[in-house]
């Protein structure tokens, strides 16, 4: 005997397994759907934060750098790397719009005094070499600066500024002894930064000499930096940095890629002046940012004896590929367009990329990106003694 269905038993009808299907069909899409969106927000969200690494990274070690600015030599120095051994060389400089595409060039000189000896006497004559109470912080190779200070003043009730001669040499052997020597021959090992003579540190060697048996110089390692945004490969915003300070030709060296631009602002103190150019009510302290901030003022607004005292830095980096979520409408806008030329900002407008070519963009502003931007008040407080 043949059992038969159990009474009210049944299977799935043709109809009921279209829709069973269909219905998980819908689940799984929904599921799909869910997981892209998540996966493109996540995608999205992980490029945001390398840009944002990219700016803190950046921003810390240029910050770093100009804070240390004029360090032990806030006059400045003479060297013979740049090819005028009489020029005196300002510790902090800025290019404005350097490469006539928007970004800004930045150079940094300070002395380093975690490496730094006494001076006994310099070589008068040739300027050859120096003797120093040691040289166990130093080694063959090293670029050292030599630092006299004096006290101008006071006159009439001024209290006394403190003034450097400075001169940067490269120490090509030492010498060990009682006293130490440090030699700083010209050309061969010494190039670029010594010269037969070595005529800039003339005015060191004088003072030293003249201080005797005691005198107040001292050597310092010497720190130069540069940076700027590649002119050469824009498109992939190349943020590069000379360790030398441009002493050395063609030595910029790769730091960071995304970086679109790098603006820069800086702000003088203008004893007597009376023109208040930045309209912030105080005109003997103005904000420049374009080419007034320049070491050489072209519009002649900058008093002669102004000093530098405040710069901004500001920094925009944008995503290094293409984003499939909301790109960026405008790129940062680090200008003040109602005082172009005098504002603690900058003079970069932006660019406008939503609705625009990429044909018609800048360099460094084709596709779909997410941009961010970051800045960094910094107080100078080691240019603020100077003459």
């Amino acid at each position: 005997m043949i059992a038969g269905r159990p009474s009210g038993e049944r299977g799935f009808t043709l109809v009921e397994l279209l829709i069973g299907m269909m219905l998980t069909g819908i689940i799984i899409s929904f599921i799909f759907l869910v997981s892209g969106k998540m996966s493109t927000a996540y995608f999205g969200q992980s490029q945001v934060s390398e840009v944002q690494e990219t700016l803190r990274t950046t921003r810390a070690a240029i910050a770093a750098d100009v804070r240390q600015a004029g360090f032990f030599m806030s006059d400045g120095f003479r060297t013979a790397a740049f090819g005028d051994t009489a020029a005196l060389v300002r510790p902090l400089q800025v290019v404005n719009d350097a490469d006539g595409a928007g970004p800004d060039l930045l150079r940094v000189y300070y002395a380093d005094a975690s490496a730094a000896s006494r001076v006994i006497s310099v070589d008068p004559l040739a300027r050859a070499f120096a003797d120093v109470d040691s040289a166990d912080a130093f080694v063959a190779g090293d670029v050292v600066v030599l630092v006299n200070s004096a006290i101008a003043g006071p006159a009439a009730g001024v209290v006394g500024v403190i003034t450097y001669a400075a001169c940067v040499v490269k120490v090509t052997s030492i010498a060990a002894g009682t006293p130490d020597r440090l030699h700083f021959s010209g050309g061969g090992s010494g190039a670029p930064y010594n010269a037969s003579g070595n005529p800039q540190c003339t005015e060191v060697a004088a003072a030293t000499f003249n201080e005797a048996p005691r005198p107040d110089t001292v050597v310092y390692r010497f720190i130069g930096r540069s940076y700027r945004i590649d002119p050469d490969r824009r498109e992939l915003g190349v943020l590069q940095g000379s360790p030398t300070g441009e002493m050395v030709d063609d030595d910029w060296t790769d730091l960071a890629l995304g970086v679109t631009t790098l603006q820069v602002a800086s702000r003088y103190a203008e004893a007597g002046d009376a023109a208040d150019l930045d309209g912030d009510g105080d005109p003997e302290l103005d904000w420049y940012s374009s080419d007034g901030q320049e070491v050489t003022d072209p519009s002649g607004e900058r008093p002669a004896d102004a000093i530098l005292t405040e710069m901004r830095i500001s920094i925009e980096a944008r995503t290094q590929r293409g984003t499939r979520s909301v790109a960026t409408a405008h790129s940062a806008s680090l200008i003040d367009v109602d005082a172009t030329d005098h504002n603690p900002i900058g003079d970069w407008a932006g660019v406008q990329l939503a609705g625009v070519a990429d044909a018609a963009r800048p360099d460094g502003y084709a596709g779909n990106h997410i941009y961010r931007s970051a800045d960094v008040l910094i107080d100078l407080r080691n240019l603020g003694d100077r003459k």
